[in-house]
């Protein structure tokens, strides 16, 4: 009976700390050369969304769709074109440590095949502040997103 008592005053303490953190992403995606500009037509802007996300926790965009795909367990749904993953957590001093994936997948010859290529990197930043990455071996045709992340005001 004790020890019952004792465990849910001890989750009743945890339960009444503070709130988890949540940040705004913005992850911004762009293609063409990163030389050009929005006005000349060399640069598209792809997405602006704006993520809400949890400490610890990964947001996604996928700009493309999905492709049906027969597998032995039946069909699955496999991401085709580019797709950004953040996760954002609250770190000492302030910062924000980020992680984040840029991925592009593409169908390629005449059966179900989809070619992924990705990039990764990790990163800690103040609230405000941006990473950049990029995909891509035609420098004037590259994909690349910027990510703003910040401390979302509740």
């Amino acid at each position: 009976m004790e020890r019952r008592t004792l465990a849910v005053v001890c989750m009743f303490v945890a339960g009444g700390l503070a709130k988890a953190q949540h940040f705004e992403v913005e992850p911004v995606m762009y293609r063409g050369d990163p030389k050009g500009s929005q006005e000349a037509g060399t640069i598209k802007k792809i997405s602006a969304p704006l993520l809400v996300i949890k400490s610890g926790e990964t947001g996604s965009l996928l700009v493309g769709g999905t492709l049906p795909i027969q597998t032995p367990n039946g069909i699955t749904f496999v991401p085709v074109g580019r797709q950004v993953h953040v996760t954002a957590k609250a770190v000492d001093g302030g910062g924000i440590k980020v992680e984040a994936t840029l991925e592009n997948s593409e169908l390629v010859g005449k059966g179900p095949q989809v070619n992924k290529v990705e990039t990764k990197t990790v990163a800690t930043i103040q609230s405000g502040g941006s990473l950049r990455l990029e995909l891509g071996r035609d420098p004037k045709d590259l994909h690349w997103v910027e990510i703003t992340v910040r401390k979302a005001k509740r």
